[in-house]
């Protein structure tokens, strides 16, 4: 969490988007926020900590993403064949 602050702080990034369910990161996530960095928080999880939930920010849970994140391959999964170069 400190790395992202500094990293912020040095101009390394200009948008933020936070992977967690777990309210440990709502300090982060409200530092963010205020600096007007935040982009969403993506939750693995079907509930979200009520810490998270109560700080105001964008919440979007990945179950709730999956027909945009699935890929339709037959190839997933599938060991490359030994011939197949890349």
């Amino acid at each position: 969490m400190l790395r992202a602050a500094i990293d912020h702080f040095e101009g390394k990034f200009n948008e933020a988007v936070i992977v967690s369910s777990d309210g440990d990161y709502v300090g982060l996530v409200r530092f963010l926020n205020e600096r007007f960095v935040f982009n969403v928080l993506l939750s693995p999880a079907n509930k979200c900590s009520y810490l998270l939930w109560k700080s105001g920010v964008r919440i979007v849970y990945l179950d709730s993403q999956r027909n945009k994140l699935e890929v339709d391959s037959p190839q997933i999964g599938k060991a490359p064949d030994k011939d197949e170069t890349l």
